[in-house]
């Protein structure tokens, strides 16, 4: 399963692929910015009681040395 997100002024979208399975996750570009977004993409991995395995920055760009770091 893929989820999209869409996080900052950038409107960067940020995708977690999961293993329905295993419950598994990658995050794809976590671009969270502000707490809410970082909150909010936390709050559903929580949810699904995914576990993070993987974070994939998709390119190096302005707003990629001021992300938070999503948990």
């Amino acid at each position: 399963m893929i989820k999209q997100f869409t996080f900052n002024h950038f409107e960067v979208n940020c995708y977690l692929i999961v293993d329905e399975v295993t419950k598994q996750c990658a995050i794809v570009d976590p671009a969270c910015e502000a707490s809410f977004e970082d909150a909010q993409l936390s709050q559903y991995i929580e949810q699904e009681h995914l576990q993070v395995t993987l974070i994939l920055p998709s390119r190096a760009c302005a707003n990629a040395a001021s992300t938070t770091t999503c948990r």
